[in-house]
């Protein structure tokens, strides 16, 4: 079975990373989504996801809206925040909106 992903992220840099680290971990079916307005689109779409990937940088009031959006467009899938920030108050808010942590390794 394939895993779908949609990749949140808003620079271009991020976006090319994040999305070839997920097809290098096996993940084909990379959608990306770099602002609200391209969330509205896939959800006019009617597309659907299993995992959402969430980049919060210095976007993080943006990226706050998007985990709303994600829980009401698709609440059946699962959100998995990717940030360098160590902000607890952040991770609680996060957390709250209905994402999973990852820990960054190393």
């Amino acid at each position: 079975m394939s895993i779908s992903v949609l990749l949140a992220a808003s620079g271009q840099a991020d976006i090319d990373t994040l999305r070839r680290g997920l097809i290098t971990s096996g993940y084909r079916d990379v959608r990306v989504a770099g602002s609200g307005d391209d969330l509205d689109a896939l959800h006019a779409a009617g597309e659907k996801f299993d995992v959402a990937v969430l980049h919060i940088e210095n976007d993080f009031e943006e990226k706050l809206k998007q985990i709303s959006l994600l829980k009401e467009f698709w609440p059946q899938s699962e959100y998995v925040i990717v940030s360098a920030f160590n902000d607890s108050d952040l991770a609680t808010e996060c957390l709250r909106r209905g994402a999973f942590g990852v820990p960054p390794s190393g």
